[in-house]
Protein backbone atom coordinates (compact mmCIF):
# COMPACT_ATOMS: atom_id res chain seq x y z
CA UNK A 1 0.00 0.00 0.00
CA UNK A 2 2.76 2.38 0.96
CA UNK A 3 4.33 2.27 -2.30
CA UNK A 4 0.74 2.76 -4.28
CA UNK A 5 0.86 5.97 -2.41
CA UNK A 6 4.27 6.66 -3.41
CA UNK A 7 3.53 5.69 -7.18
CA UNK A 8 0.35 7.74 -6.80
CA UNK A 9 1.99 10.77 -5.79
CA UNK A 10 4.73 11.23 -8.02
CA UNK A 11 3.13 10.70 -10.78
CA UNK A 12 1.00 13.65 -12.05
CA UNK A 13 -0.49 13.61 -15.65
CA UNK A 14 -3.54 12.22 -17.59
CA UNK A 15 -3.17 10.39 -20.54
CA UNK A 16 -6.43 11.76 -22.48
CA UNK A 17 -8.01 13.66 -19.77
CA UNK A 18 -8.07 16.63 -21.95
CA UNK A 19 -4.76 18.32 -20.62
CA UNK A 20 -6.51 22.11 -21.53
CA UNK A 21 -8.99 21.22 -19.17
CA UNK A 22 -6.81 20.05 -16.30
CA UNK A 23 -5.47 22.65 -13.49
CA UNK A 24 -2.57 20.93 -13.26
CA UNK A 25 0.30 21.08 -15.67
CA UNK A 26 0.87 19.04 -18.54
CA UNK A 27 4.25 17.83 -17.32
CA UNK A 28 2.48 17.16 -13.24
CA UNK A 29 -0.13 15.32 -14.81
CA UNK A 30 2.23 13.15 -17.04
CA UNK A 31 4.07 12.28 -14.10
CA UNK A 32 1.55 11.56 -11.88
CA UNK A 33 0.39 9.08 -14.20
CA UNK A 34 3.64 7.38 -15.15
CA UNK A 35 3.80 6.41 -11.84
CA UNK A 36 0.51 5.82 -11.04
CA UNK A 37 0.17 3.21 -13.97
CA UNK A 38 3.10 0.90 -12.03
CA UNK A 39 0.82 -0.30 -9.77
CA UNK A 40 -2.81 0.73 -10.80
CA UNK A 41 -5.01 1.14 -14.39
CA UNK A 42 -5.18 4.08 -16.29
CA UNK A 43 -8.61 4.41 -16.08
CA UNK A 44 -8.17 4.40 -11.81
CA UNK A 45 -5.02 7.01 -12.30
CA UNK A 46 -6.76 9.29 -14.27
CA UNK A 47 -9.59 9.19 -12.12
CA UNK A 48 -7.47 9.58 -9.17
CA UNK A 49 -5.85 12.84 -10.76
CA UNK A 50 -9.19 14.25 -11.67
CA UNK A 51 -10.24 14.01 -8.63
CA UNK A 52 -6.91 15.34 -6.67
CA UNK A 53 -7.18 18.21 -8.98
CA UNK A 54 -10.72 19.09 -7.69
CA UNK A 55 -9.59 18.60 -4.44
CA UNK A 56 -5.78 20.62 -4.15
CA UNK A 57 -3.93 23.28 -6.26
CA UNK A 58 -0.93 22.17 -8.01
CA UNK A 59 1.40 24.11 -5.77
CA UNK A 60 -0.20 21.95 -2.92
CA UNK A 61 0.00 18.86 -4.51
CA UNK A 62 3.78 19.39 -5.63
CA UNK A 63 4.27 20.58 -1.30
CA UNK A 64 2.48 16.90 -0.43
CA UNK A 65 4.33 14.99 -3.23
CA UNK A 66 7.97 16.85 -1.84
CA UNK A 67 7.02 15.89 1.79
CA UNK A 68 6.26 12.31 0.96
CA UNK A 69 9.31 11.89 -1.11
CA UNK A 70 11.85 13.25 1.84
CA UNK A 71 9.67 11.82 4.92
CA UNK A 72 8.24 8.99 2.92
CA UNK A 73 5.04 9.52 4.87
CA UNK A 74 2.18 11.45 3.71
CA UNK A 75 0.44 14.27 5.78
CA UNK A 76 -2.69 13.56 7.35
CA UNK A 77 -4.18 16.25 4.70
CA UNK A 78 -2.57 13.78 1.88
CA UNK A 79 -3.94 10.82 3.89
CA UNK A 80 -7.49 12.38 3.90
CA UNK A 81 -7.49 13.24 0.19
CA UNK A 82 -6.31 9.89 -0.99
CA UNK A 83 -8.21 8.06 0.66
CA UNK A 84 -11.77 10.43 -0.25
CA UNK A 85 -10.65 10.11 -3.75
CA UNK A 86 -10.25 6.66 -3.62
CA UNK A 87 -13.46 5.82 -2.12
CA UNK A 88 -15.40 8.49 -4.15
CA UNK A 89 -17.40 6.15 -6.97
CA UNK A 90 -18.04 9.29 -8.83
Amino acid sequence: MKILLVVLLLATTSISCGAEDSRYDEDVRNNFLVNCQVEGDASSCAKLLRCIEGTMLQDEFLYEESRLVLTDELSERMADVMARCISDPG
